[in-house]
């Protein structure tokens, strides 16, 4: 016979109940959990616009004294700038009421999602000036020189940051960025001898010759170049230049105009016992960056002598995207003949080797001096106050130092 248990009502009910309990535990755990992950993602998207914000800011700044050492009298964007995608900062400029003849107040917001920065700086006038008479100015912060004569001032640029490099935008439209050297690894002018004033902008000291050593608390200004004016195109004529497109060699050749070397990236040059009076340019394009893209191709000299020619153009080597290489040739030992022989303003992308070579004028090397061995290079005014077409050489350093900063977070 079956038999029917009734049921306790109580068990269930107490079932039941725990059971509620559990589910809405996990209810509420999952609930917390939720709103704890929307917690920190929204914390992290503040952080994030933040530091976005602070970043803009921080370059507004850049932008800012960049534009008022070319323009004393810039009154600051029309507007937000784009920095990155989502963020932007404004400047705005003007003298400061009441201050030093010169001083500008410049405050500059940065501004991404809910971020917010503003800087403000108070600039003044450093009133000074680099009216150095440069042989050979190094502005990539890692050189090695052993055996090596100076007749006039060395520029050193030791720290980062020092530089204002020349750079054109897409539209070729040239202006001056704070970007220079890269990294720094120290120069060296291992038993070398300067007649003159070494500029730098560290403590650093190179003695070990009888030279003053000063150093600098302004930017240095890279010149400014501009190489289209020498291409047939624009207007350069056979009968003031002598034009050599697509080849990769001259050889035995005397030339008394300027030399004009057109060439496609990566085709390289090599000039072997000539007398190339006039100079030479090697044609670099606007958009190149010496700095950021490197050397365009390389330019090999030997047995040559190189400008010089009186009443001429004072060109030299002009080929700041050229890695300049010399093939030691017919060379002496200190004090004797030089290998190759070069006159008037030189300006290239870096110099991989020197030997037994003499430069009289002024050299700028924009990257680094990889090696340069048993060389001369001399100071010549006459150049610094003629220098070639297409080369502007901004020597004024009165420019700005910041004098006070402020900030707020928001």
């Amino acid at each position: 016979m079956i038999t029917y248990r009734p049921a306790h009502t109580g068990e269930r009910g107490a079932i039941l109940i725990l059971s509620l309990i559990f589910g809405a535990t996990l209810a509420a755990l999952a609930f917390s959990s939720f709103a704890t992950t929307e917690s920190t993602l929204a914390i992290a998207r503040q952080d994030a616009d933040a530091l976005r914000a602070e970043l803009a800011a921080q370059s507004g700044m850049t932008y800012g004294r960049m534009r008022l050492l070319l323009d004393a009298d810039w009154d600051g964007t029309d507007g937000g700038v784009e920095f990155i995608e989502g963020s932007t900062f404004s400047c705005e400029a003007g003298a400061t009421p009441g201050g030093s003849s010169g001083s500008v107040d410049l405050e500059v917001t940065g501004e991404s999602g809910d971020g917010y920065r503003a800087l403000a700086s108070r600039i003044a006038p450093n009133g000074g000036s680099f009216e150095g008479d440069v042989a050979l100015a190094l502005l990539g912060g890692d050189d090695y020189l052993t055996g090596v004569g100076i007749v006039g001032d060395v520029l050193v640029t030791d720290a980062m940051n020092a530089v204002y490099d020349w750079v054109y935008d897409e539209d070729e439209v040239g202006a001056y960025q704070l970007r220079g050297p890269d990294s720094i690894e120290g120069s060296d002018f291992h038993c070398s001898w300067i007649n003159g004033t070494i500029y730098k902008f560290t403590n650093t000291d190179y003695a070990g010759w009888p030279a003053d050593e000063v150093v600098l608390d302004t930017e240095h200004l890279m010149p400014q170049w501009d190489l289209d004016g020498y291409l047939p195109e624009n207007g350069a004529s056979s009968s003031d230049y002598e034009f050599i497109t697509n080849k990769n060699k001259i050889q035995n050749k005397t030339y008394y105009k300027p030399v004009v070397v057109i060439n496609p990236e990566g085709k390289n040059f090599y000039v072997k016992n000539c007398n190339l009076y006039g100079g030479i340019v090697v044609w670099c394009p606007k958009e190149w960056d010496p700095r950021e893209d490197g050397a365009r191709q390389t330019l090999k000299i030997k047995d040559s002598i190189i400008g010089g020619l009186c009443g001429g153009d004072n060109i030299g080597i002009l080929a700041p995207g050229c890695e300049l290489h010399q093939i030691s040739g017919n060379e002496g030992g200190c004090g004797q003949s030089y290998s190759s022989l070069t006159f008037g303003f030189s300006m290239v992308q870096q110099v991989k080797d020197l030997r037994n070579y003499y430069h009289d004028g002024m050299l700028y090397v924009i990257d680094r001096v990889k090696k340069a061995r048993s060389t001369d290079f001399v100071y010549d005014s006459y150049v610094y106050e003629n220098l070639p077409p297409g080369i502007e050489l901004e020597n004024d350093m009165s420019g700005y130092t910041i004098a006070s900063m402020g900030e707020d977070l928001d």
